[in-house]
């Protein structure tokens, strides 16, 4: 019996929604357990470190730790992968348009990061204002890509040659990516021109160039930011909405014309929700937050999770600041997500050990496996 709307900043979400290629999970969250008030103000409910850091929260949500943690649960689902030789080429399997961040850390694979353009970013470019652009610096630059390329440089220091021979294979996968640029069918979507946009856009490139660098298997990251609203909130939140709405609306128009929106999920994750209660000028960190997963094989026009009525006296709520206490773990999201992507229970369990705490493995929001 309960209603529901998104502002009209958020225009493309509903549209997917309605066309049954989006859905809502609501009140996620890090979670050691399931957890209520009542446990929290017994004591006897265990709860994730450093809760309301940025920091932490967002190394937790990533890689269900904080700061200090080598793996993120994006690198590791791709590690299991690898591990059954089912990705093809490992160089372009994981991406990043925007940090290099912990999702993505690996054991078996390097996050790669993809420009927009490919055709005008690179070494030669970066050094441009440098060595600047005339024949002689045409001659610097080919002798520093020479001396960045070379591998043979003799040092009694491992950690000096794996700089070495890191930097060098960085060099090499950003020469091959911009020859397969080439070699692909250009995109006709119209990305706009903001943080968000030309970082989907890269990955957008990189899902066009999957034949030609014969990748079967990928996982990308993007990220923005700007929503830590402790103050102007109302005045700040319609263009962050309207950059993060449109960004992703150009993302799903471009999968539609490659044909591949059945096979591609986007899915979005933040370090906290914001309390209940303001401040006064706007909202202070919180605790679960509801998310949006988008993608032509996603369980659509359905919320799943929790959306509790928004009452601060409520179980659902902290008893200070009114923090939304998750009903669904950031494990849970992730395992639904996992099995889409083709890990079975086992891979799924390396990956999450901490998914049997919750009664609910899978949240149903994907239609199956991509394979």
């Amino acid at each position: 019996g309960r209603t529901f709307g998104l502002v009209p900043e958020l225009a493309p979400f509903k549209a997917m929604f309605d066309s049954g290629e989006g859905a809502m999970v609501g009140a996620v969250g890090p979670l050691l357990t399931p957890t209520s008030k009542t446990g929290m103000n017994a004591g006897t409910d265990a709860l994730p470190r450093k809760l309301f850091s940025h920091n932490a929260q967002q190394s937790t949500w990533m890689a269900m730790e904080t700061e200090g943690v080598r793996r993120g649960w994006g690198g590791s689902f791709m590690d299991e992968m690898i591990r059954n030789g089912g990705i093809g080429n490992p160089d372009f399997a994981l991406i990043t348009g925007g940090s290099s961040d912990i999702f993505l850390a690996s054991e078996r694979a390097n996050q790669f990061k993809a420009p927009s353009n490919p055709t005008s970013l690179g070494i030669d470019m970066s050094v441009k204002t440098y060595l600047t652009s005339g024949s002689h610096g045409q001659q610097a630059r080919d002798l520093l890509n020479a001396f960045l390329e070379d591998t043979t440089h003799g040092s009694d220091n491992p950690f000096a040659r794996d700089v070495v021979a890191g930097q060098a294979r960085g060099i090499e996968n950003m020469r091959n990516y911009r020859a397969a640029f080439t070699q692909a069918p250009g995109l006709q979507t119209v990305f706009p021109n903001t943080r968000l946009g030309n970082q989907l856009l890269a990955v957008a490139n990189a899902i066009n160039l999957r034949g030609v660098i014969g990748t079967t298997r990928q996982v990308f990251y993007t990220d923005t930011g700007g929503f830590d609203t402790h103050n102007n909130q109302p005045g700040s939140m319609t263009g962050r909405l309207s950059e993060v709405a449109d960004a992703i609306g150009a993302f799903r128009d471009a999968m539609s014309e490659m044909g591949v929106w059945n096979d591609v999920t986007l899915f979005t994750m933040s370090d906290f929700g914001r309390t209940l209660t303001d401040n006064g000028d706007g909202t202070d960190h919180g605790w679960g937050s509801h998310q949006f997963v988008f993608g032509g094989s996603v369980q659509g026009q359905r919320i799943y999770g929790d959306m509790p009525e928004l009452d601060p006296d409520s179980e659902r709520f902290t008893r200070t600041r009114a923090r939304l206490i998750p009903s669904v773990s950031v494990d849970q999201y992730a395992a639904t997500l996992g099995a889409w992507f083709g890990l079975d229970g086992t891979e799924i369990d390396r990956v999450l050990p901490n998914l049997n705490r919750f009664a609910t493995r899978d949240l149903g929001f994907m239609s199956g496996s991509s394979a």
